[in-house]
């Protein structure tokens, strides 16, 4: 409360508040006695209710792995104790409604940016699988603008969902013809490896070193007129 969000009570060992109406709580409305008295676990109502409270919601391991090289920085991060940096939490100026972004193979979610009409379970709470949920980082959330922040959920989704299928004996081949469908698309060499070195951290791929040699190798064929693979193999690849 003195943090400015606005507080509702959920059962222990569960993340859906029972409380009516809490989409609509204010500040004014919390009554931190009350509420809590029969209540172990804390949600927070994201969005204009709590000063433009977001919540960027990592689904999937591939996107807590490269979260760090593409989110904001911010000073307060947590989730449970067996995934402790699935929640990174900003503060947006008109922050809008839920977005996500799920995989087209089989819907799986990979992340969320969830914000008014949302709520997140908050420490110390405990999560439905019986985990508490911690602070990572405990500090003030950074103050992130929107369209920005959806541009790193973009490129983290981006990121998680190659990674999903950057799997053992093609990661050679992959990086070839990501390599090629990137460069041909107009970025430059420099972003093609960034972004190579994210998937590769993202699918705990340790040798990125000749995934960037792939990058380079198709730079160079490219400017001396060689042929290299790009999309169609890509896309096939990947699926």
């Amino acid at each position: 409360m003195e943090r400015g969000w606005v507080a509702i009570p959920i059962p222990r060992e569960s993340k859906k508040p029972t409380l009516s109406g809490w989409q609509d709580r204010t500040l004014q409305d919390v009554d931190a006695d009350e509420d809590f008295a029969d209540n172990d676990n804390l949600g927070v109502v994201l969005g204009d209710p709590s000063g433009g409270l977001v919540d960027i919601d990592l689904d999937c391991p591939e996107a807590i792995r490269a979260a760090s090289g593409v989110l904001p920085d911010t000073g307060l991060i947590f989730g449970r104790q067996s995934n402790p940096t699935s929640h990174w939490i900003y503060k947006v100026a008109k922050p809008q409604g839920r977005v996500t972004y799920t995989s087209p193979q089989g819907g799986g979610m990979l992340l969320e940016y969830r914000a008014n009409g949302c709520q997140t379970l908050f420490p110390p709470s405990v999560h439905e699988n019986k985990d508490k949920v911690a602070f990572h980082r405990d500090d003030l959330p950074a103050t992130v603008d929107r369209d920005e922040l959806l541009e790193a959920c973009r490129r983290l989704a981006a990121i998680s969902l190659i990674a999903q299928a950057w799997t053992e004996g093609r990661r050679h081949d992959l990086a070839l013809a990501l390599s090629g469908a990137l460069l041909n698309s107009g970025w430059d060499l420099v972003d093609v490896e960034d972004f190579i070195t994210l998937v590769c951290r993202a699918a705990d791929d340790n040798d990125g070193a000749d995934r960037i040699k792939c990058a380079q190798d198709t730079n160079e064929n490219r400017l001396e007129g060689r042929s290299t693979t790009g999309w169609p193999s890509s896309l096939s690849d990947l699926s």
